[in-house]
């Protein structure tokens, strides 16, 4: 009969570390999450963690956020990956976590934490920042004007027509039906087209308003979209998440374009596209290019600036997004009091349009041919689109 040179309290030393380190990992496991007015609330065994939202900069869908992470302290594993952790992309950051192909990446003032909601998309659309406290005064500026003027901008608006995007399609080859995201999409006219092609639609706006009267159009067309609420230059989406960005007559009230375009660019599948129409002013026409936005502040106060074909070009290369295609189309305003009403410019301030357009220089006169017809001040708005694609 042998004899046992192992220690009684090894044994059970054996049997207990393990016991131990899963009651352990049970008790920090998380069980859900709620959500107050001020405060994240992650649902413990018997206990909870609080995250206080009031420095809350971004809510972000992302399914490779754990990928490549290291464990600094905490369960990496058992129940639930929760504790703080190290990657490339986020550096230190916490988890409350559970199922990682649904986390969602909460950046604060001071701190990354990643959370996994059961419905992601969901749990963003909620907890996203208050909107309305952290825009600078050019999305300030934008997000009430459209929010005031929501129903100009619907049925009968210039913009129905969408030919220009029809046109512009042939040109880019999506899957069946391509994931999409309309940034700035107002009364959702281009979103509300691509999504009767059966592509899977996601309208974003600044307003509010806007978005509920995409939404509502789309009920009575008999089509499925989502719609978001967010700024053009902080997207609340997944990277490599779409197979097309489109924005169309809007980027001119961005107050960053270059995060516009970064961040569009992140979105993108590899391969992606980028649609970019909005109005311009051909390269190398300063003095008209200064008349137009002295114009434009005049009529739309939320109005920022016109690209020149040059810099969106500069931009798109900036971010990783080669371009393939860009062209400037004349596109005729027919009435400028058309062009009061929609904007509700202020009275004042149509006098100084009007003197504007009486003292045109001529480069300003010769680019968007100025004139008059039947007693109406008409002019054609130089329109740019730019195809860009990310590489795959």
């Amino acid at each position: 009969m042998g004899i046992s040179l192992v220690p009684p309290w090894i044994g059970w030393l054996l049997i207990l570390v393990p016991v131990l380190s899963l009651v352990v990992s049970a008790a920090f496991m998380v069980r859900g999450y709620v959500l107050t007015d001020t405060a994240l609330i992650v649902k413990r065994p018997g206990w909870t963690s609080r995250l206080d939202l009031s420095r809350l900069n971004s809510a972000v869908v992302d399914p490779d956020a754990l990928q490549g992470s290291l464990r600094l302290f905490g369960n990496g594993g058992f129940f639930s990956f929760t504790g703080w952790f190290r990657n490339k992309k986020f550096g230190v950051y916490r988890a409350f976590a559970t199922d990682a192909k649904k986390a969602v990446v909460l950046r604060f003032a001071d701190k990354t934490v990643v959370i996994t909601p059961d419905d992601p998309q969901k749990f963003v659309a909620e907890i996203k920042p208050d909107i309305s406290m952290k825009l600078d005064d050019i999305q300030r500026a934008a997000q009430e004007q459209f929010a005031r003027r929501s129903e100009s901008y619907g049925k009968g608006h210039i913009l129905e027509n969408v030919e220009d995007v029809q046109a512009t399609l042939k040109s880019i080859h999506l899957p069946t039906r391509a994931k999409v995201l309309d940034v700035a999409t107002g009364a959702g006219h281009t979103g509300l087209f691509l999504a009767s092609l059966g592509h899977d639609v996601t309208l974003a706006d600044i307003a509010q308003p806007m978005l509920d009267k995409a939404a509502q159009t789309a009920t009575e067309r008999g089509l499925t979209v989502k719609t978001i609420q967010h700024p053009a230059e902080q997207f609340p989406h997944a990277s490599e998440s779409f197979d097309l960005v489109t924005c169309r007559v809007a980027a001119h009230h961005f107050s960053f374009p270059e995060k516009f375009v970064s961040e569009s660019a992140r979105v993108l599948k590899p391969g992606g596209y980028y649609l970019l129409i909005d109005g311009t002013v051909a390269d190398d026409q300063p003095e008209a290019e200064a008349w137009i936005h002295s114009l434009e502040k005049l009529r739309d106060p939320s109005h920022n600036r016109f690209l020149t074909p040059r810099v969106w070009s500069a931009i798109c290369e900036t971010y990783g997004l080669a371009v393939a295609s860009v062209k400037i189309f004349p596109f005729k305003q027919p009435d400028l009091n058309w062009y009061f009403e929609t904007a509700a410019t202020p009275d004042e301030n149509r006098i100084k349009v009007l003197e504007l357009i009486r003292c045109a220089p001529a480069s300003a006169k010769s680019l968007f041919q100025i004139g008059e017809e039947d007693g109406k001040i008409v002019w054609w708005w130089q329109r740019l689109t730019l195809i860009a694609t990310k590489a795959g």
